[in-house]
């Protein structure tokens, strides 16, 4: 199926979205190894964010596999905060949110990038 500019721009969007959402989580963390991870993904999300921006994401250009690599590592992140944001955010509209984002994100990647 071909990548519509549609999808990429939802893909766009959700990555934005979670960008923002994972840098307001940093400030509600409770601890620094919270604030670190929270830090250290949203950085990943920006970096993907403009390579998305500036690349082609047609699966038959070179540089498709190491974005999706990349892709793949941080959607195995986006997993893992998913089951660990409770305990990390103790403000539960702004964990709540993150979970929700990340959903959002990941939905939008599966678009682009199939399993």
């Amino acid at each position: 199926m071909p990548i519509t500019d549609t999808d990429i721009d939802d893909y766009r969007n959700a990555l934005s979205d979670l960008h923002d959402q994972l840098n307001q989580a940093y400030w509600y963390a409770s601890t620094i190894e919270a604030k670190d991870a929270l830090n250290g993904l949203s950085q990943a999300v920006a970096d993907i964010l403009t390579e998305v921006n500036v690349e082609a994401l047609d699966e038959n250009t070179d540089k498709y596999k190491p974005l999706k690599e990349k892709i793949d590592a941080v959607n195995k992140k986006l997993k893992s905060v998913k089951a660990q944001i409770d305990g990390w955010v103790h403000a539960i509209s702004i964990a709540t949110e993150v979970v929700k984002i990340i959903d959002q994100a990941l939905a939008q990647c599966a678009k682009l990038y199939p399993i």
